[in-house]
């Protein structure tokens, strides 16, 4: 009897490392499969285009070129926004300050109030929403445009504006 239980074991140890021969054969297999695909995904990729990195790009590339009257503009804008802000802050003692009467005598206005101009930056404004979506020149006008109108007006626009880049019916890039 114990040679016969010895002989089936032997058999069934034999089938065993055959199947695990068949197993290993066949994730080698597997394994030449992965790497064919991956070298020809390597390919792919090496196909594509490659994309110029900042070290490889000339030092006089800018991105976005403004001139000098724009940026005095923009500080203008910031410093009348910074100024109104400062107006209702409150002091140490709780008051509210009252704006000097000399500083705002010292900033002129860019222009007149013109209704037909606010109109023409209301249009500007309101077609780049219907549009949904503004280029980067687009915008660049927008803001000259909107730098050009009394501080009143234009709180009034660059609100509109922020509310429809944030909720989604403009898609623009500053």
């Amino acid at each position: 009897m114990r040679g016969a239980a010895t002989q089936i074991l032997l058999i069934v140890q034999i089938a065993l490392i055959g199947l695990l021969v068949v197993r290993v054969y066949d994730l080698g297999m597997r394994v030449d499969s992965l790497s064919q695909e991956r070298s020809a995904r390597a390919e792919s990729y090496a196909a594509l285009p490659k994309f110029a990195t900042s070290a490889e790009l000339p030092a006089e590339t800018a991105l976005v070129e403004f001139d000098m009257a724009s940026q005095v503009t923009l500080r203008q804008i910031v410093r009348e926004e910074l100024e109104t802000f400062s107006e209702t802050l409150p002091d140490p003692a709780g008051n509210t300050r009252a704006a000097s009467s000399d500083a705002a005598q010292t900033v002129p206005p860019d222009e007149p109030a013109d209704p037909a101009f606010k109109r023409r930056v209301d249009e500007q404004l309101y077609s780049l929403i219907a549009q949904g979506q503004a280029s980067q020149a687009e915008l660049i006008a927008l803001e000259n445009n909107i730098a050009r109108l009394p501080p009143a007006h234009r709180r009034q626009v660059l609100g509109e504006l922020n509310k429809a880049v944030n909720d989604g019916r403009l898609d623009a890039r500053f």
